[in-house]
C-alpha cells in the first residue's frame, strides 16, 4: 500500500473545516451523508459550499493548507519508514520538491542542503532549466540529472520515477567505482609506509627494537591509547607481553597469561582476528585488568601473527582516539602482523628483515 493513501484527504479536509471553525461536527456529518448518497461523485468541499455552509474563497484557503499538510505529515512518515540512505542529492528544481524528496528517500538516497563554501560531497544534483548553471558551485564531481520543468501534482508519474531511478542507479555505480579507486589509493599508500619501515627496521640489531619500531608505527597509524604485542609460548599455551604500549607499560612487560583468557587468548587459540567495537558487550572480554588498574578498556582490535598455520603472537589496539576501528584499520593490523611474524621468525645470529611482498 502507497503510505500516502494512510493519510486520507476527505477526512483531512473535513477536520481542518471544523478546526478553521467553518463547518460544525454536525454540519460535516450531513455533508458526508450527501457525498455517499452521490456515490463519491462530488469532492466533499464542493458539497459544503453548494449547501452554504463555506465560502469558496475559505475552501480554497483550506485546500492549500490542507495540502501543506498533508506534504508535511507524508514526510513524517516517510522519515520514520524509509530506508537506510547511502548516497546524497541535491534538489535545486523549482517544481515538486517534496515530491522529489519522498521519491528519493524510497530509493536509499538523503537529500541534503549544501553551501558553496562546505566541502560536503554529494552523489547526485537534480536541477531543471533554470539551475543548471549552478551546479559548478557544488563540491566534488556529482551525477547531474536533468528533470523537465513544468510538472504538477503531488505524485510523481511513473516515466518520471523511471528517470530517477535511473539517475540514482548512476550515481551508485559511480561511487561504488570511485570508491574502488580510494581503496586502491589506500593500499598503494599503506604498503609505502611499510616498504619504509621495513628499511628502517632492518638497521636494527635485536628484535626487540624492530617489533618495538613496529608496534610505534601501528599506534600512531592507528592512533589508539594502549597497543600490545604478545609472544606465544606454544609448550605453557601462555601470551606473554612483549612489547607493552600505553599505561602501566612497565607492570605489564614479560607478564603471562593462559590463551584460556580473554580477547587476546581466543585470538591466538583460534588463529583469527577480531574487531570489537564494544568489548562490555562480548562474552570474551575479561575485566581482571581493568578493575585492578582503573584502565577502561572500550574497543578492541586484535590479529594473530601465524606462519606455518602455527600462531607465533598477538598484537591487539586498544581503544581507538576519536572514532571507532575499520576495515581500513584490520588491513593495517594483519600487515603489521605479517611483518611481525617476519620478525620472530628471523635467526638470532643474523638479523634482517626480508623485503615485504606486498
Amino acid at each position: 500500500m502507497d503510505r500516502t493513501s494512510l493519510i486520507n484527504p476527505v477526512s483531512l479536509l473535513g477536520a481542518l473545516l471544523v478546526g478553521e471553525g467553518l463547518l460544525t461536527q454536525a454540519q460535516l456529518i450531513a455533508c458526508l451523508m450527501i457525498q455517499k448518497e452521490e456515490a463519491n461523485s462530488v469532492p466533499l468541499g464542493q458539497i459544503t459550499v453548494r449547501c452554504g455552509y463555506v465560502s469558496e474563497a475559505d475552501l480554497n484557503r483550506v485546500l492549500l493548507m490542507q495540502q501543506e499538510v498533508r506534504s508535511t505529515l507524508i514526510d513524517e512518515i516517510e522519515s520514520h519508514n524509509q530506508q537506510p540512505t547511502d548516497l546524497s542529492a541535491v534538489i535545486m528544481v523549482t517544481q515538486r520538491q517534496q515530491a522529489l524528496k519522498r521519491y528519493l528517500l524510497q530509493l536509499g538516497v538523503a537529500v541534503v542542503l549544501v553551501a558553496p563554501e562546505q566541502e560536503q560531497r554529494v552523489d547526485l544534483v537534480l536541477v531543471d532549466q533554470h539551475s543548471a548553471s549552478t551546479t559548478a558551485e557544488l563540491p566534488g564531481a556529482p551525477l547531474i540529472g536533468l528533470l523537465p520543468s513544468g510538472s504538477t501534482g503531488e505524485q510523481l508519474l511513473e516515466w518520471e520515477q523511471q528517470l530517477l531511478s535511473g539517475y540514482v542507479d548512476h550515481a551508485r555505480e559511480q561511487r561504488r567505482l570511485r570508491a574502488e579507486v580510494e581503496k586502491e589509493q589506500q593500499y598503494a599508500f599503506l604498503v609505502q609506509q611499510f616498504s619504509a619501515l621495513a628499511r628502517r627496521m632492518s638497521k636494527s640489531t635485536t628484535k626487540e627494537d624492530m617489533l618495538l619500531q613496529l608496534m610505534t608505527f601501528v599506534r600512531d597509524a592507528i592512533s589508539v591509547e594502549a597497543g600490545t604485542l604478545y609472544q606465544l609460548d606454544q609448550e605453557e599455551r601462555e601470551l606473554i607481553f612483549s612489547i607493552v604500549m600505553g599505561p602501566h607499560q612497565e607492570e605489564l612487560y614479560h607478564k603471562r597469561f593462559s590463551i584460556d583468557h580473554g580477547i587476546a587468548g581466543w585470538v591466538a587459540r583460534h588463529n583469527e582476528p577480531l574487531l570489537i567495537p564494544d568489548v562490555q558487550k562480548d562474552t570474551r572480554f575479561e575485566q581482571t585488568f581493568d578493575k585492578k588498574t582503573g584502565f577502561q578498556t572500550q574497543s578492541v582490535l586484535c590479529v594473530p601473527m601465524r606462519a606455518n598455520r602455527t600462531t607465533l603472537g598477538v598484537i591487539q589496539l586498544i581503544n581507538k582516539i576519536s572514532e571507532s576501528f575499520n576495515e581500513q584499520d584490520l588491513l593495517v593490523m594483519q600487515i603489521a602482523a605479517g611483518v611481525g611474524t617476519m620478525v620472530l621468525m628471523l635467526d638470532d645470529t643474523k638479523l634482517a628483515v626480508p623485503s615485504l611482498a606486498l
